[in-house]
């Protein structure tokens, strides 16, 4: 995509000098004042679509994966809404900025998790 826009760019941009050449007096031709319009229209649509492929905003793709070392044995434990007592899976679970948060499909609350302290 961005290397066709150049492309596109580097033929308006062509196009448009071939057209200023064209427009001044040759033998005779007089000037041609439509001809140097085109011109400079071709050379600002070359320059806007520079523009637009340097204004675009670049958009990468981040994995972020997440690990967890507990010292002991892990057990899975069933989780149920605090509203509905519905269970809950490992899609219903996102984690974001502000920490963990839950949606139950079947009431529709959400809420934050909070971890309670070891000790």
């Amino acid at each position: 995509m961005k290397a066709l826009a150049y492309l596109a760019s580097a033929a308006c941009f062509g196009l448009g000098l071939l057209f200023l050449i064209d427009s001044f007096p040759s033998g005779p031709h007089p000037f041609s004042l439509g001809r140097l319009i085109v011109a400079a229209v071709l050379f600002v649509l070359g320059w806007f679509i520079i523009r637009w492929l340097h204004s675009r905003p670049i958009i990468q793709q981040v994995e972020i994966k997440h690990t967890l070392d507990a010292p002991g044995e892990l057990k899975l434990q069933e989780m149920r809404c605090r509203q509905c007592a519905g269970t809950l899976g490992k899609d219903n679970i996102t984690v974001g900025e502000g920490g963990i948060s839950v949606k139950c499909p079947y009431c529709g609350s959400t809420y934050q998790m909070e971890e309670a302290p070891k000790w």
